[in-house]
């Protein structure tokens, strides 16, 4: 029997469970950011693994997601030149997951969004449908996609107040990007960036066991609000990944106060591992829940079909054309 081909590339390099098309699971730029304010005592002095409160307590979850589809990009003349901007369909919605799993509430938004300040006089397509004019005052490209992407975490915040102050516990997929210290409101950040801690530290996630989180620590890296952060193993990675496939990191505003921010960190190590999905089931395993891979899933279907919305909006623009005489 002939001998296996050794492998291409050296053993410290391992595979990406995600597709291409979604980016990197585990994303490290040559330059990562400056860590901020990190505490990794506020917690525990020890850095060491916490494991799962032994029969945990069980409580049903709200997961809180949004999804988002650029329609076509435009081309906008402007006052210092020629800006850019886009159609853009977004939805946001919740699954509630407790003894079973159901759909809730959800909503469609779709925007026109122009850069250089140029604000569109409508953008109704067709009566059934209406893109919502906004702008910018960048001139660059991606300005207005970026815009386009906050109004889609607009949606999803305020879906999540709502929850929270129903007395809902919510976990957003997502940073926190919205100021509220109403108890039950969690972010799951499932692409890692920049761990925040030092090479010495950063070494316990890979030895994390399923369901064991790291101890919590403070976090504010320039942005509005201080987080209470920790991270959390999801499953075991596959064979062939980084030791870090499997690990998210979750976060709640500082102000919701240590003991609060445990109680939640203990109901999220019980029940969050029972949720990780497959590569059979959704490429970016196992880091997308899922419950979030099945509200995702939903949501793209209710904003319609692509390529269709695509002809309508061709159709319109044409039809424009011919009725100034360009």
């Amino acid at each position: 029997m002939a001998e296996p081909a050794p492998p291409p590339f050296d053993a410290a390099v391992r595979l990406d469970a995600w597709e291409p098309d979604y980016g990197p699971e585990v994303a490290f730029d040559a330059e990562t950011p400056p860590l901020g304010r990190v505490d990794l005592t506020v917690e525990r002095a020890d850095w060491a693994p916490v494991l799962p409160p032994p029969g945990g307590p069980r409580r049903q979850i709200v997961f809180v997601d949004g999804v988002r589809r650029l329609e076509t990009r435009l081309i906008v003349p402007a006052p210092a030149g020629v800006a850019h901007g886009v159609l853009g369909s977004c939805a946001a919605g919740v699954v509630r997951v407790g003894e079973g799993a159901a759909f809730g509430e959800s909503v469609i938004r779709r925007v026109l969004l122009t850069g250089g300040g140029v604000l569109g006089r409508h953008g109704r397509i067709a009566p059934d449908l209406v893109f919502e004019p906004e702008s910018v005052e960048a001139y660059d490209r991606e300005a207005p996609v970026i815009a386009f992407h906050t109004a889609m975490r607009s949606l999803e915040a305020g879906i999540a107040h709502a929850l929270l102050a129903a007395g809902e516990l919510v976990v957003l997929d997502g940073p926190l990007t919205f100021d509220t210290t109403t108890p039950g409101g969690v972010g799951l950040i499932k692409r890692l960036t920049n761990l925040h801690l030092e090479p010495d530290r950063a070494g316990l996630l890979e030895r994390l066991p399923v369901g064991a989180r790291t101890p919590m620590f403070t976090l504010d890296s320039g942005g509005r609000y201080g987080r209470l952060a920790w991270y959390l193993r999801l499953s075991d990675p596959l064979l062939g990944m980084t030791r870090l496939g499997g690990v998210v990191r979750l976060e709640v505003l500082e102000g919701l106060g240590l003991e609060a921010a445990r109680a939640l960190a203990g109901l999220t190590a019980v029940a969050l591992p029972g949720l990780a999905s497959t590569l059979a089931r959704d490429a970016r395993a196992p880091a997308n829940l899922l419950p979030v891979g099945a509200l995702e899933s939903r949501l793209r279907h209710s904003l319609g079909d692509p390529e269709l919305i695509r002809r309508r909006i061709w159709a319109a623009f044409a039809r424009w054309d011919v009725a100034s005489g360009a």
